[in-house]
């Protein structure tokens, strides 16, 4: 199938029943996709004057852990459940490219906001989703779900449609990994999973990296992408209330 008529097929598809309708950001430096992120969802819950700068401001770091998130997005007192393997920073890690180069610094400040967790309403489940589960939360009008994905898995397994068959070094520049690209290497990326439809087995992915609007993934895809190691299989699930605000 054609890259064209394999869009045409999504969008048919997309028309049999109504989307949850989050904006598309890109993201805008090779360290900000989690922050592109969560602007996705708090314009599609009706925060529009919000944008990245203050997002940035907000979060007070370049080196964006799941735990950041987590608290930026309950800094605008969303219900945030956040789920992941690991408790703090995973000090399997530290020889890791990804991480390595804030290691120390970042292991004092994500244990500390580990610890405020609780304090500040970010509910943390220290367990993984069941891949059912995951397609649950996404084909419920109710939630979305924000995930970190190894982006090398996750752009290889891109339907046509969706930027082309394979990670390029255009598209890898986006999470700071240009030049580091062994085999075994990691690519941390963050993305919004916007819907699920379980007759073709795709989650409907909202990548800031990315110039498509939505891309479409095989949940055996998804599932691989997301818990490669380093990720600690971490995803958070906010409510979706179109309008929250407005």
């Amino acid at each position: 199938m054609t890259a064209s008529a394999s869009a045409k097929v999504h969008q048919e598809r997309g028309a049999l029943r109504p989307r949850k309708p989050v904006p598309h950001v890109r993201q805008a430096f090779n360290w900000d996709c989690g922050i592109a992120c969560v602007l996705m969802i708090v314009r599609s819950l009706g925060l529009k004057h919000v944008d990245l700068r203050y997002l940035r401001d907000v979060c007070g770091t370049t080196s964006i852990w799941t735990i950041d998130l987590a608290h930026l997005l309950r800094h605008f007192d969303l219900r945030v459940k956040f789920y992941t393997v690991t408790l703090g920073a995973n000090p399997a890690y530290a020889d890791e490219k990804f991480y390595k180069e804030h290691m120390h610094e970042d292991e004092v400040r994500v244990q500390r906001l580990f610890s405020l967790a609780g304090e500040v309403g970010v509910e943390v489940n220290h367990r993984s989703l069941r891949l059912d589960e995951l397609a649950e939360v996404c084909a419920s009008p109710q939630h979305l779900v924000l995930i970190l994905v190894d982006k090398r898995v996750l752009q290889q397994g891109s339907l046509p449609g969706s930027e082309g068959k394979g990670a390029t070094a255009t598209s890898l520049l986006c999470c700071g990994m240009l030049g580091n690209l062994g085999n075994s290497d990691y690519v941390g990326h963050y993305v919004v999973l916007s819907d699920y439809d379980s007759a073709t087995r795709e989650f409907w992915v909202k990548d800031p990296a990315s110039r498509e609007p939505t891309k479409f993934v095989k949940d055996t895809t998804l599932e691989k992408a997301r818990k490669s190691f380093g990720t600690d299989e971490d995803l958070i699930v906010v409510p979706f209330a179109e309008g929250l605000w407005s």
